[in-house]
């Protein structure tokens, strides 16, 4: 069974309608019962009984294996299952249904929200007092008969316990049960049981835009509906495939990032957020970058072996619109570049595993290999754009497009070719093939970006930590220090902090302190910085009142006007 991860999602349906009989049917019905399961039952009509027993597949997403005893249980099949179909799919009944007709029903037992088996396992349907979420590639069985997937006409029916809403990817929302004619296991889509604290409707007609929000977490839901209903007629107009309409956007209190589907997608924004995400281009970023895969991802797809393509790209691409259409400053379009450009060399793949190699594991549970797919590929994508607009060809938007008008999921042979194709032999062997793109900075000067270094003040808060960042351990206060006198104490652990600053900042050789925490992080003209620390297992937040120092400086980012502007725009 292959194990599809989180953003490299379905093949399009195939266009078998042909191929199929106007009895031969396949009825999925999905009730959510007051108890926290999911039960489905799958019903069959119409099949062949001359074509053999039938085939049961779940796809795992390379998740659920190690908890099938949890998730997955067998309530009743007729025809029976054969004897050795036990545990997690596949499995196979025991004879072919005799009079072409077959009856199973499974129980999926559904994580609560934050439990240990949700954070262990991120893509299993999870539930909360207000609603449960999931997606239908890993809830609803895929049925076969000769190793093939059956060709029939397909329906999904959502049941939701009484009184509560449904809501789909692919029909909206609903009071009470929703039947739709859905072969989920030929498409990704998500769907949701219970209610919306806010349901925003933006636009009409064919550019309409549904947001909901679930949970307990901020309401972002306006701000997610601006920048899709900003964002996806720019993409849909540059790529000529207009975005799908209504594009339906779910917002959860599951955690950070995000997903995108066959049928909509979803950010999540947890409870625990600090308030000023929500307006932070980091999570604007996220939403582009969902909102993309629409595209690079969905009617682009494609497999494991080029994930930087379907992912690193699609993070250049979210970045670039963004800028282009003044979601974010240009400045901060060529700063994000160079955040993830230092991220990604810091990795133990970039420059000692190829793009090119088929054997790559590129998802390695945010390892340094999936890091690379991800922010080595956003480098690949800047450094294809360089290369192209300076042969006087359209930038490497055009690869998604070309793709587009094919028709046809890429693979490495067919990306290399195009890139080929664009008279970037040289190219390909160089950046693709081997050791990689060059640093960032060269690409954007070439594109028209101009770098000089300014003073700027450092933000001295009294503290010395080991590690940087989120998780980092204070390890010693200065007792006359602003963090001291705040209350912070040695062994507290950074959960969070606010605000920061934009850029990255250099702390010159002549501040010689050891309380170096926070020096170059925070912003110098707020009052006071907030610290959320954990500390003996529970969170307490702290405002410090920084000490303004000298002794910092920081690249200054400028453009040259007219070169930028066509930078960030595309022509075909």
């Amino acid at each position: 069974m292959l194990a599809i991860s989180i953003l490299s999602l379905c093949a399009p349906a195939q266009d078998a309608a042909a191929a199929r009989a106007a009895d031969l049917r396949i009825e999925h019905a999905l009730t959510c019962r007051p108890d926290g399961c999911w039960e489905v039952r799958v019903h069959g009509s119409g099949l062949d009984p001359g074509a053999g027993p039938l085939e049961f597949m779940l796809n795992d997403w390379g998740e659920w294996r190690a908890v099938d005893a949890y998730y997955f249980e067998v309530i009743a099949a007729d025809p029976p299952l054969a004897a050795d179909a036990t545990g997690f799919p596949p499995f196979a009944t025991a004879i072919a249904p005799p009079d072409g007709i077959f009856d199973l029903t499974y129980e999926l037992r559904v994580a609560d929200l934050d439990s240990e088996a949700h954070r262990n396992h991120g893509l299993l349907p999870f539930r909360t007092q207000s609603y449960a979420y999931g997606h239908t590639r890993n809830v609803f069985l895929e049925v076969r008969q000769a190793g093939a997937t059956v060709a029939a006409e397909y329906t999904v029916e959502l049941l939701p316990p009484e009184g509560a809403d449904v809501f789909s990817g692919w029909a909206g929302r609903h009071a009470g049960p929703q039947r739709a004619g859905v072969d989920p296991a030929a498409c990704n889509g998500i769907f949701a049981f219970g209610s919306a604290s806010t349901e925003r409707i933006l636009g009409s007609g064919a550019d309409q835009i549904m947001v909901w929000h679930f949970g307990a977490a901020r309401d972002v839901s306006d701000t997610v509906g601006v920048m899709v209903e900003m964002l996806a007629p720019a993409m849909g107009a540059a790529l000529e495939s207009p975005a799908p309409s209504p594009l339906r956007v779910f917002v959860t209190d599951a955690g950070g990032g995000g997903m995108s589907s066959d049928h909509g997608f979803f950010v999540g924004y947890e409870a625990s957020t600090p308030d000023f995400v929500e307006h932070s281009t980091y999570f604007h970023q996220t939403i582009a970058h969902e909102l993309f895969h629409t595209w690079l991802g969905i009617r682009v797809p494609g497999n494991e072996d080029i994930v930087w393509f379907h992912e690193g790209f699609t993070d250049y691409f979210a970045l670039w619109f963004l800028a282009a259409t003044g979601g974010c400053e240009r400045r901060w379009f060529a700063e994000r570049v160079l955040e993830l450009d230092a991220e990604a060399r810091a990795t133990s793949s970039l420059g000692s595993i190829s793009f090119a190699d088929p054997d790559t594991a590129w998802r390695d549970g945010d390892g340094p290999n999936e890091r690379m797919a991800y922010q080595g590929g956003l480098l690949l994508a800047l450094a294809l754009d360089v290369e192209l607009r300076a042969a006087g060809k359209p930038g490497a938007l055009q690869i998604v497009k070309d793709f587009l008008q094919d028709g046809v999921a890429p693979d490495l042979a067919s990306v290399r070719g195009w890139i080929e194709s664009q008279g970037l032999k040289e190219f390909y062997a160089r950046c693709v093939a081997g050791a990689g793109p060059p640093a960032a900075q060269e690409g954007l000067e070439r594109l028209g970006f101009v770098f000089e270094r300014a003073s700027v003040p450092l933000t001295y808060l009294g503290l010395c930590a080991e590690g940087v960042g989120l998780g980092a351990r204070i390890v010693k206060v200065d007792p006359n220090g602003p963090a001291a006198a705040a209350g912070v104490r040695v062994g507290d652990v950074v959960g969070g902090y606010a605000p920061t600053r934009d850029g990255a900042v250099e702390i010159g050789s002549a501040v010689t302190t050891e309380y170096r925490f926070g020096l170059a992080l925070f912003e110098p003209a707020a009052k006071s910085v907030q610290i959320w620390f954990e500390r003996d297992g529970r969170e307490v937040e702290i405002r410090i009142v920084p000490q303004i120092w000298d002794g910092g400086s920081r690249r200054v980012i400028g453009n040259a006007g007219e070169a930028l502007d066509d930078f960030f725009r595309f022509e075909s």
